[in-house]
């Protein structure tokens, strides 16, 4: 086989204001890493393109470093060493979706190297498909190729599994999100963010996981009483008995505990909302907050709260370590038997059946008696559950729950993958979304663009 690795394209290009859409404009290729990234944007720290930017270039870059305005690259997946080739290919989400989007909504253009060779630079509200869903892709040869859509209609919720369709889409929503599988980015060009407020961050436990899902629906605006807080959070993320049970463990075994906060006996589940606010609103914030927090059987005294970032970083660092957590014990038990793996599900559901997806997993995973943990974007119905078997019987097991539970979440309007794809290990889940006729119409359109079908071999499609 060949790995085509775009590891070291990871240069930062350049940076731009566009008049028309009054956004400021950051080109990166592929190989860039996402933390990397995001401080220097926080930072500024782009001097340096001053030495070979054109003269518009070198005047937008003089604005952008003089400007008082603090800017942001708002996507902020789990995993900031991730490049931003590998989040437009899997239109990567984040604890801060739920307010802001996912990769897709800040892609202004991109450059594809097709498996021909030839290079599309497409930018966002050129290219539109046409009635009968298809686009017209010029080749350096002269023919026109057409590329036909799927006839399949996507889930509202939020979702990633699959080929991005809709009635007259942006050609370039084709390619991301595609996993790799009909070109590979060369380059992009980002849209930033202003960032005009502060920023809160309060992990907040409570007696019951009822408790911390009705404190969901109360900031979420689900709830009968409406928003508890007049602004939209900028994330709620959702860890469940196990999961805490499981970071009390990693921090008793830990060499050192400032990685992890010591909890509250008594936590049983734990919710860590971030939230925007101007300086003036912070108290009637935390007055809003308290309110809600007392409805739910929780307090400001069982919350641990931060706003300068070194201190948020501890708290949100829980986000890393619960995944992180769950792979060291998998691997542990890997070592006595080297088929087994963790079974973990993606889901995400319409906001009316968070209730009852989270009862009939819980339900049975109890039946089942296995090792699990669930937590994740429950902003957005999006949890994730992680099974961690001990036997290949439990595994086995765990593989048909794992479909039973995508067959629930689909039966009810639903994905079964909010945010990471379906790549290699849930490829067959496909078929429970869109059948075996849209997953064939997936295939004939991949076979449109990678013709000797070379590119991301296994993702989305068995390699037979």
């Amino acid at each position: 086989g060949a790995i085509l690795s775009t590891e070291r394209m990871n240069r930062i290009l350049g940076l731009r204001f566009d008049s028309a859409t009054g956004e400021w404009l950051v080109r990166v290729q592929p190989g860039v890493i996402l933390r990397d990234l995001h401080a220097k944007i926080e930072r500024k720290e782009f001097r340096e393109l001053l030495t070979y930017a054109g003269e518009s270039d070198k005047e937008d870059l003089k604005r952008f470093l003089e400007d008082p305005q603090r800017y942001s690259y708002p996507p902020d997946p789990t995993e900031d060493s991730s490049t931003v080739g590998g989040n437009i290919a899997t239109n990567a989400a984040g604890a801060r979706t739920y307010k802001y989007g996912s990769t897709r909504r800040f892609v202004r253009r991109i450059r594809v190297a097709l498996a021909n060779g030839d290079i599309l630079d497409i930018r966002r509200g050129q290219v539109f498909a046409d009635e009968g869903r298809t686009f017209q892709i010029q080749l350096s040869d002269g023919t026109c190729v057409t590329v036909q859509l799927p006839s399949y209609s996507m889930p509202s919720v939020k979702n990633v599994a699959g080929y991005y369709v809709e009635e007259g889409m942006d050609l370039i929503d084709l390619f991301i999100g595609s996993e790799g599988t009909i070109g590979v980015v060369t380059e992009a060009e980002l849209a930033l963010a202003p960032r005009l407020r502060n920023l809160l961050t309060a992990l907040i436990f409570f007696p019951s996981e009822r408790d911390a899902i009705q404190f969901v629906h109360r900031v979420r605006g689900d709830h009968p009483k409406g928003r508890a807080y007049a602004e939209l959070p900028d994330s709620i993320e959702y860890f469940d008995r196990n999961s805490l049970n499981l970071l009390r463990l990693r921090r008793k075994e830990s060499a050192t505990t400032l990685e992890i906060p010591e909890f509250p006996s008594g936590a049983v589940a734990a919710i860590l909302l971030e939230q925007s606010y101007f300086g003036e609103e912070f108290e009637k914030f935390i007055e809003a907050l308290d309110l809600g927090l007392r409805e739910n059987g929780s307090s400001l005294e069982n919350t641990m709260s931060a706003t300068e970032d070194s201190d948020r970083k501890r708290l949100t660092n829980i986000r890393h370590v619960v995944p992180e957590t769950i792979n060291q014990t998998i691997a542990t038990r890997k070592r006595k038997i080297s088929e087994i793996h963790k079974v973990g599900t993606d889901t995400a559901v319409p906001d009316q059946y968070l209730d009852a997806m989270l009862d009939f997993y819980v339900k049975r995973l109890v039946e089942e008696r296995f090792d699990y943990v669930i937590f994740g974007h429950i902003s957005e119905n999006n949890l994730h559950v992680n099974v961690l078997p001990n036997t290949l019987e439990e595994l086995r097991r765990a593989e048909r729950l794992a479909e039973e539970f995508a067959r629930y979440a689909v039966e009810r309007g639903g994905t079964v993958s909010g945010e990471h794809g379906v790549g290699k290990l849930k490829r067959n889940l496909l078929k429970v979304m869109y059948g075996e006729k849209g997953v064939d119409e997936m295939f004939q359109l991949k076979k449109t663009l990678d013709p000797q079908l070379i590119l991301s071999p296994g993702n989305i499609f068995p390699t037979d």
